[in-house]
Order: C-alpha cells, then sequence, then structure tokens
C-alpha cells in the first residue's frame, strides 16, 4: 500500500504513459513543496515553494507508465527554476521494490479504479533508464507538447541494447547518474538553464575533435528543444574504470600520513625541513601522482585551445577590456563577501571573530591584490575554455594517472559566464586550494589531540607545499615549457597571476563556508587572513 503520509489525487483511469502526460499539469501541481525539497538533486532548499508548473510532457511510449517533463519552479521572493522531472507510476508492490517500502522517492498516490499508484521520479526506474538507452542508441526524436526530446548516439556507444544490469549512482547531488553494466555512465542533468550546457558541449568538443582521452568519451546525449527553451538532459558517457575520486585517494593517503606522523612523534618533525623530508619520503607516490594530474591539467588545457577554427573554441586575445571586466567582477564578490564576513564575525569564538574582523577591515588590500590581474594587458595572452570549477572531486583517480569529469562550472554562475573563455590559470589555482582543502580534512577526520595539532598541522603544510610544488612542475612541463599561448612567457607573471585567482578563489570559499560549513570556516579564513601584511 502507499504510505499513509503520501497526498492522494484521484484519476479517472490506469496510470499509462498517455494519461500521465494528459494530467501533467493537475500532478505537478499537487506535488507538495516537501516531497520536492525532499529530493537530493533539488537545489532551492531554502527558498518557500510557491508552486510547479508545466512547461512541455511527453509520454515515452506505449509499453511504459511513464514521462519526459519539463517543470518551472516558482519560488517565493526569488526567480524562478527548470528542472527536468521525468515521473513514473507503478503498482504498490512494483513501486516498494524500486523505492524501499518507505517510498521514499514517491510524490503522489493516484487514486485509480484499479487502485492507488505511487508517482515517483522515474530516473529510479531501471526499466525507463532502459528505454532512454534504447532511445539514444536509435537516434530517435520523440515529440513533446511544445518541443521535442531529442536523443542522439555518438562514435563511442558501441551497443544498441542496454548493458546490464542497470543502476543508480546513490552518491549523486545536483545532478542523476545512472550505470549500464560498468560499461556506460548516463548523467541526467535535473536543474536546466536555458543554453548550451558546458558540459555536455566540451566532453563532444574533446572527444570527437581531440586527441585527449584523460575524459570519459561521449557515447550519446539527450536534449530538449522548443520555442523557447532549449537544454541538455542527459549525457551518456563511456564508463571508466577507477578507484574513486581524486579527493578520496588524497585523503586516504593524508590519514595514512597523518598516522604515520603520530606514531613517529612530533621529534621526527619538530621544524619545517624535517616535515618536509617526513612527507618527501613517506608521500612519494602520491607526489608522483599529483605531478601526472598536473600533466593532464596542461594536456587539458592544450586541447581546449587545440581548434582555431571553432569560434566556441578558438584562443582569443586577451584585451584590456576582459581585464577590465575580470577584475571588476572579483571586487564586486570581495565587496559581497566582506559585508557578509562583517555581519558573521560576532557569531564566532574569540580568535575566529578577529580575524573575520580583521579581514572585513582590509578590503582595500584585498581589491589592489586583485588588480594585480591587470598587469596582464600587455602581455600578449590568450584567454581559452577551461574547465571552471577545477578541484579534487572533479578527477577519478586511473590506472594511467586520472580521468577530468564535470565541465558544468560553477552551478551558481550564469550559464554564459560557465562558458565564457579565461584564463587557464583559473583552473590551476581551483585545484591548489583543494589541496589546502584536503590537509585540513585529514586533520578534522583525525581528531587529534590539541596539543598535537600544531605538529599535525606542520606536516600537512609541508605534504601540501609538495603537493603543490609536483603538481605546478607537471602542469608548466606540458604546457610553459612548450610554449603555451594560454600562459604568460615569464614565471614570476605566472606565479603573480596564480596569487590572484587564489585569492578570488578563497573570498568565495569564505562566504560559502559562512553560508553552508562554519566548521569549515577556519579553511579559507586562515589562508585570506594569512595574506595580510603583519599589523
Amino acid at each position: 500500500m502507499p504510505d499513509d503520509t503520501l497526498p492522494h489525487l484521484a484519476i479517472d483511469a490506469a496510470p499509462t504513459a498517455a494519461r500521465l502526460a494528459a494530467e501533467a499539469a493537475r500532478l505537478l501541481a499537487a506535488i507538495p513543496a516537501a516531497r520536492l525539497r525532499g529530493q537530493r538533486w533539488y537545489g532551492s532548499k531554502g527558498q518557500a515553494v510557491a508552486g510547479l508548473h508545466l512547461r512541455d510532457v511527453a509520454p515515452l511510449g506505449d509499453r511504459l507508465p511513464a514521462v519526459l517533463a519539463l517543470v518551472d519552479v516558482a519560488l517565493c521572493g526569488g526567480a524562478g527554476e527548470t528542472y527536468y522531472l521525468p515521473l513514473a507510476a507503478r503498482p504498490p508492490a512494483e513501486a516498494a521494490a524500486l523505492l524501499g517500502h518507505d517510498l521514499a522517492g514517491a510524490f503522489l498516490a493516484l487514486d485509480t479504479p484499479s487502485g492507488a499508484f505511487p508517482l515517483y521520479d522515474a530516473c529510479l526506474d531501471a526499466e525507463v533508464n532502459r528505454e532512454v538507452f534504447r532511445r539514444i542508441a536509435r537516434g530517435e526524436r520523440l515529440a513533446a507538447r511544445g518541443g521535442a526530446f531529442v536523443f542522439a548516439p555518438a562514435p563511442a556507444l558501441a551497443d544498441d541494447v542496454p548493458p546490464e544490469p542497470v543502476r543508480r549512482l546513490g552518491a549523486e547531488q545536483s545532478n542523476t547518474s545512472v550505470v549500464f553494466g560498468d560499461t556506460y555512465v548516463l548523467k541526467v542533468f535535473r536543474k536546466l538553464a536555458n543554453g548550451v550546457n558546458p558540459d555536455l558541449e566540451v566532453a563532444r568538443f574533446l572527444t570527437t575533435r581531440t586527441a585527449f582521452r584523460h575524459t570519459p568519451p561521449l557515447a550519446g546525449s539527450v536534449e530538449y528543444t522548443g520555442a523557447d527553451f532549449a537544454a541538455a538532459i542527459g549525457a551518456l558517457q563511456t564508463f571508466v574504470a577507477n578507484t574513486g575520486d581524486g579527493w578520496q585517494y588524497t585523503q586516504a593517503h593524508l590519514a595514512t600520513l597523518y598516522r604515520q606522523a603520530q606514531r613517529l612523534g612530533s621529534g621526527a618533525y619538530g621544524d619545517e625541513h624535517a616535515a618536509r623530508a617526513l612527507v618527501a619520503a613517506f608521500s612519494a607516490e602520491y607526489l608522483q601522482a599529483a605531478r601526472r594530474l598536473g600533466e593532464i591539467t596542461g594536456e587539458l588545457h592544450a586541447a581546449l585551445a587545440s581548434d582555431p577554427a571553432d569560434p566556441t573554441f578558438a584562443p582569443e586575445a586577451v584585451t584590456p577590456v576582459d581585464l577590465g571586466e575580470w577584475v571588476t567582477g572579483m571586487e564586486a564578490h570581495l565587496a559581497m563577501v566582506l559585508a557578509k564576513v562583517a555581519a558573521a564575525a560576532e557569531g564566532y569564538p574569540p580568535a575566529e571573530r578577529e580575524q573575520l574582523r580583521r579581514v572585513a577591515a582590509a578590503a582595500p588590500w584585498y581589491r589592489e591584490r586583485l588588480r594585480g590581474l591587470l598587469a596582464l594587458a600587455d602581455v600578449g595572452l590568450e584567454k581559452i575554455r577551461h574547465h571552471g570549477d577545477y578541484h579534487l572531486g572533479q578527477v577519478l583517480r586511473t590506472a594511467d594517472g586520472f580521468v577530468v569529469l564535470d565541465f558544468e562550472g560553477e552551478p551558481a554562475r550564469p550559464l554564459a559566464l560557465r562558458r565564457a573563455k579565461h584564463l587557464a590559470l583559473r583552473d590551476v589555482a581551483g585545484m591548489l586550494r583543494s589541496f589546502d582543502y584536503a590537509l585540513y580534512a585529514g586533520l578534522f577526520a583525525l581528531r587529534p589531540a590539541a596539543a598535537d595539532w600544531p605538529a599535525l598541522e606542520r606536516v600537512g603544510h609541508a605534504w601540501e607545499g609538495l603537493a603543490v610544488d609536483a603538481y605546478l612542475d607537471g602542469y608548466l612541463a606540458q604546457t610553459f615549457a612548450r610554449s603555451a599561448s594560454f600562459l604568460p612567457r615569464s614565471l614570476d607573471l605566472i606565479r603573480r597571476t596564480t596569487a590572484v585567482f587564489l585569492l578570488d578563489k578563497a573570498i568565495y570559499e569564505l562566504g560559502y563556508e559562512i553560508d553552508n560549513r562554519p566548521d569549515w570556516l577556519r579553511i579559507p579564513l586562515q589562508y585570506v587572513a594569512g595574506l595580510l601584511p603583519p599589523g
């Protein structure tokens, strides 16, 4: 039986695909906001929902009681959002087998003459996912009321039947991932923006137009196109065997390093030189991997800059206008975050409160550092397409090093900015900040005694310094040593430019941690406060 807490809605016939499509607007209007906010992929959990409205819908076929739908979510006091929300309805026993007996993924119970049918997110349904795969393989076009869902295979798709088993990955966040027999992964985009999705766009470019092989090859796609709205719905990629992402790999290594340091005792790393020697000896394999990650990052940037004939990807000369706009954007973001820092300071313990006040008062100093980007005005530099949200969680560890994932860019940024060309060193700075986060996340997980913290932190900083050096060595070997046009021709200017992006990224992190993870605020706060001159 459906969960008694589910709201009920009467429909006059069994929930076939055609019936669900006919009733779609009424079904959406009846879904409680709490059920929508309970979905892991739903973004605006902190904002009240004014209502759900159907943008477009298509029945998936005659066999399955499922529809593909685009839903406009009206938010109270804010702009609306559009989501991809496929819906399916099955008898209670079948739905319970898919969702668990608490029907956690269900939205409604549909009361029909044949009984009550739970209505749920169709991405949870293996048979729906199989049908999507088959349509991709056949290159079909599915007509909707106001547009169409376009399914397209890519050269990397070698199967016309979905490999088994079909399973949904449990670690999803803003997207949903479905694996087909450890052969393919279908990444389903849930929150949609009108326009070209950079994740699908870049994956298609790298797969079909470059020799870069450190990203999963694109095997197919699903896109929606309508009169006034177009968006990517899903990207089917070849599954790449891996041992987890770069963050997991790094945390496992740091856990072992810190435990080794504890066994040796602080006398073995009593100063910075001793700590660096300890890490150099113990972390040799990790440092080699960090260098390989740097090489792959350089290869990625070179690939993204490799086609001067394609206006979307062709490198372009950096102009004074570009530099001025970038600096203005960073300054505006700085002002917004430092206002947040000043307002939040009173809620923190004395030591952090003082650091927050000092940072908030140093806005002119930080602005001057950001304006260091203007030194690139006469350098003859090129801007390129880049990753845009690059960190250890965006790469998978493989036998050959790493593969790079997720070219969507920072989700909170407008689509046009996520597709815009910029300096490649923005990606480098993102990865370097990830190393800083990693050393502290490892310490937080270890929970050392307060007396042991300073010595272990010294080991962490020694590890970070060596990891950063290894990563940069690998990156520069693939780029600077090969006269890449997207880098300054001076190592000093590379260092100073990277420092600007490190500051900008850490300012972003300050705002993020205040809003979402106050216990981790100390990570970016120590970095940003540590840049200030004494006094």
